[in-house]
């Protein structure tokens, strides 16, 4: 059967099985989509960042397609948060050691 219960579980087992395989079955859909839209926006990421860059003016850089994964839990949007403040303050001791005021 579509939702991975036996034939025989379906036509003799209990009906809190079926409930069980109707209710795993439809996490295993939601998961299924979300994991296609993820590969989706990957996909538009890396055409995006093609065309950025076949397209750009000559001389200038396209668009770079982004160093790390989409962050999926708290904890990985607070580490991503924590890589981004760090890369700021990286940027601004870069230009202070440069002799540049950091105004552009």
């Amino acid at each position: 059967m579509a939702i991975g219960m036996s034939w025989n579980d379906f036509m003799y087992g209990e009906r809190a099985a079926f409930d069980d395989y109707v209710l795993a079955y439809e996490y295993k859909r939601v998961q299924t989509n979300r994991d296609l839209h993820l590969q989706g926006y990957y996909d538009y990421q890396a055409v995006s960042c093609a065309l950025s860059s076949a397209f750009a003016e000559k001389g200038k850089k396209g668009t770079a397609y982004p160093q790390y994964p989409v962050p999926l839990t708290d904890t990985e949007r607070k580490a991503e948060k924590e890589r981004k403040i760090m890369h700021t303050l990286e940027v601004v001791r870069n230009r202070k050691r440069a002799g540049g005021d950091g105004n552009g």
